[in-house]
């Protein structure tokens, strides 16, 4: 009765699939120096295209059209590219449906670090300390934010140079917690901040 029959409810993989090795999270590549993407070829046929993506999974830069499946790309990343977080995708040329993504987000640029205070500090009432920062490619402007909890307490300063340095007097006002932390967040692009890496 060839009325009856039924179909896989999803599609299965035969063979070993195309995947993104490098870089595959958390790697940070800076503008002018070259690196290698990498991929495990599989049987996605004799070329692949390359894709910059945003972290949104959108698609933001081809890097190549064509190129042979070989498993290894150089690339140099051009100085135009927008500081931020990206996925690289390998997408076979000859069947589309065949592509893999960076499993998390890399880096381009070199981002905004606290370096001070970054944890395990004690800043005393009426005291004046350097709250320091690695500027990083986030603008000629930052602001500065006191945490608590992991949520907003206070304004530090709402609109300063990214020089890296902050010289701040802790009000006496401010309430006795050992959960503080510093986020030196751009004044221009709000995604681009990092907190303390612990209490203070």
């Amino acid at each position: 009765d060839s009325s009856s029959y039924d179909d896989s409810d999803a599609n299965f993989t035969i063979g070993e699939p195309l995947v993104v090795t490098a870089p595959n999270g958390d790697e940070t590549w800076d503008w002018g120096k070259s690196y290698a993407i990498k991929w495990d070829k599989a049987a996605a046929g004799e070329f692949v295209r390359i894709f910059l993506l945003k972290s949104t999974g959108k698609r933001y830069k081809t890097i190549s059209v064509k190129t042979k499946n070989d498993g290894k790309y150089p690339w140099k990343v051009p100085a135009t590219i927008a500081s931020g977080s990206y996925k690289i995708r390998v997408q076979s040329v000859s069947d589309s449906t065949q592509y893999d993504d960076s499993d998390a987000n890399f880096t381009i640029g070199e981002p905004l670090a606290v370096t001070a205070p970054n944890g395990d500090e004690t800043w005393d009432w009426g005291k004046s300390y350097a709250i320091k920062w690695d500027k990083g490619d986030a603008g000629s402007l930052v602001r500065i934010r006191l945490l608590k909890f992991g949520k907003h307490d206070k304004w530090i300063s709402k609109k300063t140079k990214n020089d890296g340095k902050y010289p701040w007097k802790v009000p006496a006002t401010t309430a006795y917690s050992s959960t503080y932390k510093i986020r030196v967040q751009s004044y221009s692009d709000s995604s681009s901040y990092d907190d303390s890496d612990a209490n203070f």
